[in-house]
């Protein structure tokens, strides 16, 4: 489930940094694809 947590929480960045480098209104996700399957910032998730 941390596992699961972590890439989520990477991909949903990766889709917010394509999006706004291409300046778009809404969300790049097939631009960010490969960002998505392979993200280039990780997340350590911590309970609470």
């Amino acid at each position: 489930m941390q596992q699961a947590l972590e890439h989520v929480t990477a991909a949903v960045y990766e889709i917010m940094i394509a999006t706004k480098t291409m300046q778009e209104y809404e969300l790049q996700v097939v631009a960010a694809q490969d960002r998505i399957a392979n993200p280039e910032h990780y997340f350590s998730a911590t309970r609470l």
